[in-house]
């Protein structure tokens, strides 16, 4: 493989791990917030869970949308779900008519976590988006934007 390639590879690779880490994110999210209480909570929270969070800034959802929205799995959806509940972060209800689905819904201090988590997202793609206009021509980032979803369908059809 040339050594370009490998880079690329490389690159991809690092940027899937430290995605997958929290404490960045949960550190920035805990600078944001004044209440000591939840601040000792967002650590152990997992980044399903602030996505989770976030999502139900919009409104209540299912477990089955959530995980849809997310693109996460249902028992991954579950799990975060949970802990979110033990942190009274959320509320979960079967409304009247359908005892069968199970609705979640932020609780006040799980707004404060999701609206953290927002503005940290907000921020970092608007300082991302500033610097990459700054670094590349728009064709450059077309071309990137499309190889990104091109290796995104490889490794769909390598699974």
């Amino acid at each position: 493989m040339a050594s370009i390639e490998q880079k690329i590879l490389d690159q991809i690779r690092q940027l899937r791990s430290a995605r997958q880490s929290v404490s960045n994110e949960q550190q920035w999210i805990q600078n944001l917030i004044d209440d000591q209480h939840l601040r000792e909570i967002i650590p152990k929270l997992s980044i399903v869970s602030l996505h989770i969070a976030t999502a139900l800034l919009d409104g209540e959802m299912t477990g089955i949308e959530l995980a849809r929205q997310l693109n996460v799995t249902r028992g991954g959806i579950t799990r975060a779900a949970k802990s979110l509940l033990s942190y009274q972060l959320v509320i979960d209800q079967k409304h009247a008519g359908d005892k069968k689905k199970i609705y979640y819904s932020l609780t006040p201090a799980g707004r404060k976590v999701a609206i953290g988590h927002q503005r940290m997202h907000e921020k970092m793609d608007q300082t991302f988006a500033k610097k990459m206009d700054q670094r590349y021509t728009q064709a450059e980032l077309a071309r990137f934007s499309q190889m990104l979803e091109e290796v995104q369908q490889l490794e769909k059809e390598f699974f």
